[in-house]
């Protein structure tokens, strides 16, 4: 396996944990939206989980 594969596999267990806590209740989300003109959303927020604090940013803009 290559380590671009493993560190994506790293990723991705977090990223279920954090998906766990949340559905769980045993982590805290605190986000936003932002409405940018025509252009789209960017979502942007954080979690406070057991492993600290992940941010994250969702940008829509010039999807369609």
């Amino acid at each position: 396996m290559s380590e671009r594969r493993s560190r994506e596999d790293r990723i991705a267990a977090d990223l279920e944990s954090i998906a766990a806590q949340l559905r769980e209740g045993e982590a805290t989300l605190y986000g936003y939206d932002v409405e940018l003109a025509s252009d789209g959303r960017v979502q942007r927020g954080g979690v406070a989980c057991a492993g600290g604090w992940f941010a994250f940013e969702f940008d829509e803009r010039g999807r369609r």
